[in-house]
């Protein structure tokens, strides 16, 4: 009797799984006899997604890591297939993080404490959403700028926020994070290799042709750019991945994977240098510089204080190495007075200043201020007065009170995020990971001062994970002390 009832039970899923299986052999079949491959494709993908998405509901850690590895390699799959607004992908898996997380909270999984949104980064924004929100109110902040506000700078960032604030909790999670960051860059370090030793592919060109070449093909040489968007993220994102990963191998227990951080560190300097980012050298020493006020160790602070000196005073106060223009153009970085792109950027803000005198709210959300720019011939063109960084784009949107409030808002996350690294943890090893983290993101801010990578896929994903993971550092502390583990990785 109970067999037969099994048999009743069981029968129905049988048959809709044969049912399934039937269909998508036909989709293949009528597919290949009718030359549509994509819809052959799409039936012989379909299990598989089916699978990653029931997956996904289940542990909803595992989209987190489908979102970081969609926002890596997007800007690339757009660049090859030139096709536009691949971003609605995130838009996609941002839902999808959010519903499998609600599922969790709702079936009161232990794993997902939601008073683990409540910090530093969350409070802090929080303050800014309502800068936003007044924004909306500027007569210059147009329908665009409305719609762009309310889907990324309150919804989406919030999501995210909030989002990897429940999720990035957990040492085993930090470290299969630095391990996927790191096969990240192996993958974007061979592809620099290419353009640099092969030469650009046709979707690079293309993109070159298209007005890149303005910016990555100087007199001065080639700025490489891999897989990113251009030369001025992929420097300062390389910067990161130095710094962090230099520190992260000291500080490993597996000895295989202090070789892999330490070709991944490695990697990231090389690729820092051929980017020709001046500014990205802000990442690795802004970041040296605040690792070692938090990092509570006498040796480590003097060793590594010792070392971001020598490589300061090396770039600053010596001609060595000069022969190799990728490392003349980031000792330039070091004398912004006698750079021609440095002294453009202080004409283009003293124009900017002008303009914005009498709007101290900002001109509005996504608004540039328009310019007119002379040829050779003596005609004039129209376009806009670039602000070639993050924090003047701010200014120039929000007005000074804006850009006010946004520096309040990350000296605020940074001061915050100290205190939990300084005060909070007890676990050696955890502390100098975070600490580095920490100080990585006070390197993009300062990088924020010349470039705008903070606001760029992947930079800016990555940028939020730091942050959150910081954030969530009593809480990792806490897991590594009932398992009695000194080490995290």
């Amino acid at each position: 009797m109970d067999t037969t009832r099994l048999k009743r039970k069981t029968f129905p899923a049988t048959a809709l799984v044969n049912l399934m299986l039937c269909i998508g052999l036909f989709l293949i079949v009528c597919g290949l006899l009718t030359d549509k491959p994509l819809l052959a494709l799409g039936a012989i993908c379909a299990p598989l997604c089916l699978f990653i998405v029931g997956y996904g509901f289940v542990k909803p850690r595992f989209i987190f890591f489908l979102y970081i590895t969609y926002a890596y390699f997007f800007v690339c799959v757009m660049r090859y297939f030139q096709i536009s607004k691949l971003s609605f992908g995130l838009d996609i898996l941002l839902i999808y993080m959010v519903c499998a997380l609600i599922l969790s909270v709702l079936n009161r999984k232990k794993e997902f404490d939601i008073s683990q949104t409540v910090n530093g980064l969350t409070f802090f924004y929080s303050i800014w959403v309502l800068y936003i929100l007044i924004q909306i109110l500027n007569p210059g902040t147009e329908e665009f700028g409305i719609t762009h506000a309310f889907r990324i700078l309150i919804f989406c960032n919030l999501a995210i926020y909030i989002s990897l604030s429940l999720l990035l909790n957990t040492p085993k999670v930090l470290h299969y994070f630095l391990i996927c960051w790191g096969c990240f860059t192996i993958i974007a370090f061979i592809k620099l290799m290419y353009q640099k030793y092969v030469g650009f592919d046709l979707g690079e060109r293309i993109f070159l042709h298209q007005g890149g070449e303005r910016t990555h093909i100087l007199v001065t040489g080639i700025r490489y750019f891999s897989i990113f968007t251009d030369a001025g993220n992929f420097g300062p994102h390389m910067g990161a991945v130095a710094v962090i990963y230099s520190i992260a191998c000291i500080y490993i227990k597996n000895n295989w994977l202090k070789i892999f951080f330490a070709v991944v560190a490695i990697m990231g300097l090389i690729g820092m240098f051929l980017s020709g980012t001046r500014s990205a050298i802000a990442v690795p020493f802004g970041g040296l510089v605040l690792y070692c006020l938090l990092c509570k160790n006498i040796k480590i602070f003097t060793s590594v204080a010792v070392i971001g000196l020598l490589s300061f005073s090396f770039l600053a106060f010596t001609n060595i190495g000069d022969s190799n223009r990728f490392i003349h153009r980031m000792r330039t970085a070091m004398q912004p007075k006698e750079d021609a792109s440095f002294n453009t950027r202080l004409t283009n803000r003293e124009m900017i200043s002008e303009h914005m005198k009498d709007k101290p709210w900002g001109i509005g959300i996504e608004k540039s201020i328009p310019m007119l720019w002379s040829k050779p011939d003596g005609s004039y063109r129209e376009g806009i007065l670039p602000p070639d960084s993050y924090f003047v784009d701010i200014w120039i949107q929000y007005g000074i009170i804006g850009l006010i409030i946004h520096i309040i808002m990350y000296s605020g996350i940074l001061l915050w995020g100290s205190y939990l690294v300084l005060f909070r943890l007890n676990n050696f090893y955890l502390r100098q990971i975070l600490a580095i983290f920490l100080g990585a993101v006070l390197g993009f801010l300062i990088n924020g001062y010349a470039g705008q990578c903070i606001e760029q896929p992947p930079t800016n994903i990555f940028i939020y994970s730091l942050l959150a993971f910081v954030m969530n550092g009593p809480y990792i502390d806490k897991q590594l002390s009932k398992e009695n583990n000194n080490y995290i990785l």
